[in-house]
């Protein structure tokens, strides 16, 4: 788990980062899948921080394996998902 503070606004979040990998192990192209995969506490609240800040790739919505999730893309051009376990 690590800190996530950004200094020009008053957002920090814990979260835990993972890559997004092939089912072979291998890093997922960049224009197939998402370059990073970040888990939050609240996804609602992380959209609401970041709106006007990046662009979105997809809002926030709920997955068929149970997680809600949005999706935006870095100044790089990889796309970075933030998602929450939902209660079952």
């Amino acid at each position: 788990m690590m800190a996530v503070t950004d200094s020009v606004s008053p957002f920090s979040c814990s979260v835990k980062v993972r890559s997004c990998l092939t089912q072979a192990g291998n890093p997922a192209p960049s224009d197939a899948a998402r370059s990073m995969y970040v888990n939050v506490e609240n996804v609602r609240d992380v959209s609401r921080r970041l709106e006007g800040q990046v662009e979105v790739v997809e809002a926030v919505h709920e997955t068929f394996y149970v997680m809600r999730e949005f999706v935006v893309r870095d100044l790089n051009g990889f796309w970075i998902t933030f998602g929450q376990p939902l209660p079952h």
